[in-house]
This record gives C-alpha cells, sequence and structure tokens, in this order.
C-alpha cells in the first residue's frame, strides 16, 4: 500500500511541474515551440532507442538459438558415429554376419565427423581398422562439445550497460548533460531579474 501512495505522490510531483513549465512556456511563442520540440525529441529518442534495444536483444537470442541449434545437429552426427563405431565393435566381438556392412557405416560416420579437427588420425584408424580408438576421439569431440557449450553460457555484459559504457553512450550522455547544462543556464538566465 505504501508503494501506491509513493508513486501517486511522485505522480502527482510530476503533474504539478509539467504544469509549471507548460504556465511558464506558454508565455511566449518561441518558448512553446521549444517545449514542443523537446517533448517531441524526447518521446520519439526514447522509442527508437528502446525499440533499437529490442531489435537487438531478438538478434542476439536469435544468433543464439542458431548457434546451439547447429551445435545439438552436429552432436546429433557425432553421437550417429559413436553409435554406429559401437556397433561395429559388438559385431566383431560377436562374429555377427553383417560386421562388415556396421563397420563401413562406422568407417564412413566416423571420417566425416573427424576430419575437421585438427590433428586428427582418422585415416590411420580407419586403415588400421582401430574402432576402439575411434570411440575414444569420437567420445572426446562429444566432451568438448559440452565444454565448449559451457563456454558460450558464461556471464555477458547486459546489451544496455554495454552500449553506456560504449563511446557512444558516453558521447550521448556527455551531449544530454551538456544540453541539460545550457538549459539550466539559458532558464535562470531568464528567470534573472533585468541588470540596470
Amino acid at each position: 500500500m505504501g508503494q501506491v501512495k509513493e508513486a501517486m505522490d511522485t505522480l502527482t510531483e510530476g503533474v504539478g511541474l509539467a504544469k509549471t513549465i507548460a504556465q511558464k512556456a506558454a508565455k511566449r511563442p518561441w518558448s512553446r515551440m521549444m517545449l514542443m520540440a523537446s517533448v517531441g525529441v524526447l518521446v520519439m529518442g526514447s522509442c527508437c532507442f528502446y525499440l533499437t534495444l529490442l531489435v537487438s536483444e531478438f538478434g542476439n537470442r536469435t544468433d543464439d538459438f542458431f548457434t546451439e541449434f547447429l551445435m545439438q545437429q552436429q552432436d546429433t552426427f557425432d553421437q550417429r558415429a559413436l553409435d554406429y563405431i559401437e556397433i561395429c565393435i559388438d559385431a566383431q566381438k560377436n562374429n555377427d554376419s553383417n560386421k562388415d556392412y556396421y563397420c563401413q557405416d562406422a568407417n564412413a560416420f566416423y571420417k566425416d565427423a573427424i576430419t575437421d579437427l585438427p590433428n586428427n588420425r582418422a585415416e590411420e584408424n580407419i586403415r588400421r581398422g582401430a574402432y576402439s580408438a575411434m570411440k575414444v576421439e569420437m567420445g572426446a569431440k562429444l566432451r568438448a562439445s559440452v565444454m565448449e557449450r559451457a563456454i558460450k553460457k558464461q556471464p555477458k555484459l547486459n546489451d544496455t550497460l554495454k552500449f553506456l559504457l560504449s563511446i557512444q553512450g558516453m558521447i550521448l550522455f556527455c551531449t544530454m548533460g551538456a544540453l541539460v547544462m545550457a538549459g539550466t543556464a539559458f532558464y535562470t538566465y531568464r528567470l534573472a531579474p533585468p541588470e540596470r
């Protein structure tokens, strides 16, 4: 209940201040135009700034979504290669009649999954039929993917804070400060009694 009362008091003070400013501005045509322009700039500028932040945030979330989607898609392919390697190993142990078929697929999926990694031994592992080594490499690749996801979730600066700390944000604040200072000087000059 206290917060509502405080909000109402603040609103009442704001309305009173706005009326006072409007009464002061109403005395001269140029001051009415200045007040109108100031309010227009304030409203439109605030709206544009907020919309820009929202669009930027949406773009970041979209980029994050597609990055995560592509990583999951790659993990699915890597897991398929690992599954086929395990089937091949089991088929060789059990002397399954389809072992050549399974191992052929395991080799192909393994080669596709591992060729983009530096220092891989894909050709050597395939040539030797070292399915246990393939299994180790695929497991390491999947664990590295989990670690990469954890790194991507590290805390980041909020976009608004990042903007406010940027050169553009500092320039905006300095410009706003200069305008407010100039406005205050002008306003107090106007209120000063005429010199004799």
